[in-house]
């Protein structure tokens, strides 16, 4: 049944955004075209992308126009309003249409229809808690027809969309092909595996992925040259070797050992497992275990603490823990020691993700599906969840009672939440309920964030006895027990890049550097693009050069770099930027070939001399204006000035007496006079 049919709607109503636009309104289809103009279609676009939140008006007329803005957009707003309202409900009431009117804007309204990518983004979040089906995961795939809104190829709003779900894409063809080679369907497996490796060619797992599959199915030349064609991509587009992850797998197919074991160790099969009457296939991360990776220390009296409050079975309330710290402070690793501790409770693992503060109460229905996933009482607490929560009190005392009712009949748990600064505000305010409505002996929430992401609006944030544990850097005195010098001072006391360490100078286990290179692969392809080539830097990393080494706007590039800061990986230095780990550079930097170290310098040196010959030909032209009395058209808008301090004065001497030009050598005395002066 389509959501569309349980709405004021009227009628079932489905939207494809995948490929170009397609509307299914009862026995209508409406198409790019048939939206009365090109803005209409857009304007709806836009309301659907953002998956039911309110858009103001300026914000809708700014990514409609740009610069071109309208005098009176908002009037026009409106005439678009109504033409789309029109077009998907000919003579229907503006309160039961799919787009509402809101305080200064207007939002989609989500429960009126069914959107393919919504329905995308539930198995994809599934996926993440490790509970999507292999079916669930098919299906996902199935949605993918083409490109998102392929018909708006240059629209600057559709393309941050566009990325996002082509590298979702990307995960869940992973996630369906490791799901087939679980259950023996190599066929299928190397299908997705290949797919995947065709919609993003730098994705190492999809690349084994298809290695496994093509040697499943007796093809060992094929595995063979999959893992060249990895190498090949990684190499010469980004200048990195494979991880060793891959080419240990390589090293296994060479030395042909056997399929089952290549699949157990990197696929995990067998893996599926009856639950509830279909297959729900588990797919745990390609990570290793806390024993391989840097040892645990500094965290004992940490852990102890927190072992501690999280066990005691006596209280009037469930005990809350939130644990916080910066990127690499050891959070995930805290929760992982954690678990390990916990004997006589059910212990749930789950993370939250940006796309859960789109969906209201999926971070508490992942918690629900896995501690009462054998209740029959789920389905009707699931069903209650999506479709009575609103802004009544009384509801909302309602569901909170009825969660709190079916948890508390479970077993004595532990949840570990990990990302907690991601989880959906309705969520965070059920979480809050349970920690008041459940005693101690119920079990308990840990939840774990990166330092300062937690505002003071979150519900999380205002429970009564919540107890909080930061965790800082670990200190000197700590790791001197390495037996490294300087391993304090070139890491900053964080664990995970002293696991990066440890693995680069051969003193600890060779997977450290892994780990912390796949979590920098988490923040998406282009930042950690920007990472690498960033480490090139020996010293500061100035915008402008780093730019011309992407080939990215220096805009851009700032905020990138800003963002990164924020993360507290760089940190300000003057005009540029500086590692704030020198373990993080080097680590980043030994991934760069020393050709493709010396081509990305080489390549920063020409386009500084293209840039001094293009700025000596601007204060040329700007001489030669004055001298005419013709006004300079390009200072009068502001876009570069007349003259500038430059700070290559030899060079630009230099091009003067090779030109033998009387006024460049006059103007060169001119900048430096002005120079000085500056």
């Amino acid at each position: 049944m389509l959501i569309g049919e349980k709405g004021g709607y009227g009628m079932s109503a489905s939207i494809a955004m995948f490929g170009s636009l397609n509307v299914h309104v009862g026995e209508r289809t409406l198409g790019p075209k048939d939206f009365m103009g090109r803005k209409p279609k857009q304007l709806l676009e836009i309301l659907v992308l953002h998956e039911g939140r309110p858009v103001p008006k300026d914000q809708l007329a700014e990514k409609l126009w740009g610069d071109g803005l309208p005098v009176n957009f908002s009037a026009s707003l409106e005439h678009y309003v109504s033409l789309l309202r029109k077009r998907l409900a000919p003579g229907g009431r503006p309160n039961a249409s799919l787009i509402r009117t809101v305080h200064g804007g207007y939002r989609f309204e989500p429960s009126e229809a069914e959107v393919d990518t919504f329905a995308f983004d539930r198995v994809y979040d599934r996926h993440v808690a490790g509970v999507a089906t292999r079916d669930e995961l098919d299906q996902a795939v199935s949605l993918v027809r083409g490109e998102l809104l392929e018909d708006e190829p240059y629209a600057d709003w559709a393309a941050s969309a566009r990325a996002h779900y082509s590298q979702r894409h990307v995960e869940i063809l992973g996630a369906a092909a490791l799901a087939a080679l679980a259950e023996g369907d190599g066929v299928r497996g190397a299908e997705l595996a290949a797919a995947a490796v065709t919609r993003d060619a730098y994705a190492e797992s999809a690349h084994r992925l298809l290695m496994l599959a093509h040697y499943q199915l007796g093809r060992q030349g094929d595995a063979l040259a999959d893992f060249d064609r990895c190498r090949r991509n990684l190499c010469d587009e980004l200048g990195v070797d494979p991880l060793p992850l891959t080419t240990r797998l390589h090293a296994a197919i060479l030395s042909q050992a056997p399929a089952a074991e290549l699949l157990e160790e990197y696929a995990g099969a067998p893996r599926a497992q009856v639950r509830a009457g279909s297959v729900a296939t588990q797919i745990p991360p390609q990570r290793s275990t806390p024993d391989a990776r840097v040892p645990f220390v500094g965290r004992s009296a940490d852990l102890a603490r927190l072992h501690a409050e999280v066990v005691k079975a006596s209280g009037r309330r469930m005990p809350v823990v939130l644990i916080d710290g910066q990127l690499g402070a050891g959070k995930t690793r805290m929760l992982e020691e954690l678990g390990a501790t916990i004997r006589d409770r059910k212990v749930v693992s789950l993370t939250a993700t940006v796309a859960e503060h789109a969906i209201a109460g999926s971070s508490i229905a992942h918690l629900l599906t896995a501690l009462c996933d054998r209740d029959a009482r789920l389905i009707g607490t699931l069903e209650t969840l999506s479709t009575t929560w609103d802004d009544n009190p009384g509801r909302r005392a309602a569901v909170a009672g009825q969660i709190a009712a079916l948890i508390g009949d479970q077993d004595p748990f532990v949840v570990l939440y990990d990302n907690a600064e991601l989880i959906d505000p309705v969520s965070a305010q059920l979480f809050a309920c349970l920690s008041l409505a459940l005693p101690a002996s119920a079990g308990a929430l840990v939840f774990a964030c990166r330092s300062g992401h937690l505002n003071g609006d979150h519900a999380l944030t205002h429970l009564p006895d919540l107890t909080r544990l930061h965790l800082g850097p670990l200190c000197a005195e700590t790791l001197d027990s390495f037996g490294i010098e300087g391993l304090h001072a070139r890491t900053g006391g964080l664990p995970l890049f002293v696991a990066g360490e440890l693995a680069l100078t051969g003193s600890g286990p060779g997977t450290g550097s892994d780990d912390a290179l796949e979590r920098f692969r988490r923040l998406g392809d282009r930042r950690y693009r920007m990472l690498v080539v960033a480490a090139v830097f020996l010293g500061s990393i100035m915008p402008e050069p780093l730019a011309r080494m992407l080939g990215s706007d220096p805009v851009s590039v700032v905020d990138d770099l800003e963002w990164l800061c924020g993360l507290q990986l760089l940190q300000v230095d003057g005009d540029g930027f500086v590692f704030s780990n020198d373990a993080v550079r080097d680590l980043l930097r030994g991934t760069v070939s020393p050709a493709r170290r010396r081509l990305l310098l080489s390549n920063t040196r020409a386009g500084d001399e293209r840039g001094e010959r293009r700025h000596v030909n601007r204060l040329m032209a700007a001489s030669q204006n004055r001298r005419s009395g013709r006004p300079d058209r390009r200072a009068d808008d502001r876009r570069i000035p007349v003259l500038q301090p430059i700070p290559h004065l030899p060079e630009l001497a230099k091009f003067a007496e090779m030109a033998e030009l009387a006024e460049l050598a006059e103007l060169t005395e001119e900048v430096r006079a002005s120079a000085t002066a500056g």
